[in-house]
């Protein structure tokens, strides 16, 4: 009985201790991670453009579950060019944290009403992986310029959606090896 007893009291003070020097310390720690990869390509002319869409009904999207796109209507297409000196694997690195968690489809910045943007890329839907990179069709470079025809679709982000506002940003970077 006395060795449980001791036993307990030397677990209880050891489990104490470890308390009193998790208390508040004086350094902290800050951790920035980056890569330096092949080369960033340069904007010709404009570097940024505007897709403007039609306004739609609500009663498009109320049918749609979260992810969806609403195939009734497409943008008419921004144009974008990039020029790099070299095109070995391009891809367009997006900002991830402007999609919505686990869908390809980006963020509203405007309302929450549970409506978002499918961005396409010559008619096919840009899904940027896990990191953000979107692979570009090297073939289509032309004299070391790349043409970015981007368009838009409305999109259900929640499996609701309301009347209001509907606006994305997306920042990119196009890179090489």
């Amino acid at each position: 009985m006395k060795r449980s007893l001791i036993a307990a009291s030397v677990l209880s003070a050891v489990f104490m201790s470890a308390g009193v020097f998790a208390a508040d310390e004086d350094m902290g720690e800050l951790k920035i991670n980056g890569e330096v990869v092949g080369t960033s390509c340069t904007f010709e002319g404009a570097n940024s453009a505007t897709i403007e869409l039609s306004q739609v009904g609500v009663d498009r999207l109320t049918d749609l579950n979260p992810g969806d796109i609403y195939t009734g209507y497409t943008s008419p297409e921004a144009i974008l060019k990039v020029k790099c000196t070299n095109t070995a694997n391009p891809r367009i690195s997006f900002n991830r944290s402007q999609f919505v968690d686990n869908m390809q489809i980006t963020k509203n910045n405007a309302t929450n009403n549970g409506a978002g943007f499918a961005v396409y890329l010559d008619g096919i839907q840009v899904k940027p992986d896990e990191a953000g990179n979107y692979t570009l069709n090297s073939s289509k470079f032309e004299n070391g310029v790349y043409t970015l025809n981007f368009s838009a679709r409305y999109a259900a982000v929640e499996n609701t959606v309301t009347p209001g506002s509907v606006e994305s940003v997306l920042t990119m970077t196009v890179l090489t090896d």
